[in-house]
């Protein structure tokens, strides 16, 4: 009795699927594009998200030139009104620039002094520069500050403590040498 059931269900499943079947094929042999793109799905998913890309980067630019239009026809009425002469929004525009102007002010005078501040600090190194008594060392390495108390004690190997003598007669030598 299975056999039977099976060789009827696959009757059927046979004479309604191979004809959807061949039609299929048929329809894809003729537009051959298409049967590229169901075999290669891959190509198909990029062309996909191209023209998604496309579509959606026209639909921007139609949105703002449909914008840019709605203000230009809505400002239109009051450029005709400012070329017939008529002032009526005037003290709207007084009043932004005037804002504008205050905010120009503050930042200058800030600016003036931090300019003031600043020629302040530099005449009070160029004093400390010329103050210090000229040194052997170059201006790349600044002099080392020692305090008394490293001069005056003995390191625990017991030999001479290091003197800003010491340090700037080496000042010049490389730290490590360059023989291999």
């Amino acid at each position: 009795m299975d056999g039977l059931f099976q060789w009827i269900n696959q009757g059927i499943v046979n004479s309604t699927f191979h004809p959807v079947q061949s039609a299929i094929e048929q329809w894809l042999q003729a537009h051959r594009l298409v049967n590229f793109f169901v075999q290669h799905p891959l190509w198909l998913l990029g062309l996909f998200l191209i023209v998604v890309f496309l579509v959606s980067g026209a639909l921007r630019a139609i949105s703002r030139t449909s914008e840019s239009l709605w203000i230009l026809v809505l400002k239109f009425p009051f450029r005709v009104l400012g070329w017939l002469g008529f002032q009526g929004l005037a003290w709207w525009r007084k009043g932004r620039r005037d804002g504008a102007s205050d905010r120009l002010q503050i930042l200058l005078t800030r600016l003036e002094t931090l300019r003031e501040e600043q020629d302040a600090i530099l005449a009070e190194v160029k004093t400390l520069v010329q103050q210090q008594p000229q040194n052997k060392m170059s201006t790349k390495n600044p002099p080392l500050v020692l305090n008394s108390t490293v001069n005056s004690t003995v390191n625990s190997s017991g030999s001479k403590p290091l003197s800003s003598e010491r340090l700037s007669s080496h000042a010049d030598k490389p730290f490590f040498s360059e023989k291999v």
